[in-house]
């Protein structure tokens, strides 16, 4: 335990020797934190993050796989996920997109002017191969 200790102190004595070090250790946190709170606070804060949803299977199991997706995204404290699935009556506000409208036709340009995060596509026959 003596041996830990004084490599500990000599690494101490090391690093206060050191004005850069010291000065690194301490001046960098804190110009990365008043950097990141200039950038949160400036607005560019995003609140929601639209993940598309294609159910080609219709399935029991693919429903099921949305509701589990859709549950662990609304279990924390913020509802920063929205979930657009293509093909139901009940579509988020944040989505864009009516219910009528099928991914094959707007998904591509939503992917392609970033108004979505991701897709997920569920293909036809996922729940027969569970």
């Amino acid at each position: 335990m003596k041996s830990i200790i004084n490599m500990a102190w000599m690494h101490l004595t090391l690093i206060f020797q050191d004005r850069a070090t010291y000065g690194l250790g301490l001046g960098v946190p804190v110009v990365l934190m008043t950097i990141l709170s200039l950038a949160i606070s400036e607005g560019n804060f995003v609140s929601t993050i639209p993940v598309d949803i294609v159910d080609q299977d219709q399935s029991g199991f693919s429903t099921e796989f949305i509701d589990i997706l859709r549950q662990t995204a609304s279990s924390g404290d913020s509802d920063a996920l929205v979930f657009c699935v293509y093909g139901t009556a009940e579509i988020p506000d944040g989505c864009g997109f009516n219910s009528e409208e099928a991914f094959e036709n707007i998904g591509a340009d939503r992917l392609t002017n970033q108004n979505v995060a991701a897709a997920v596509i569920i293909p036809t026959g996922f729940g027969a191969a569970l």
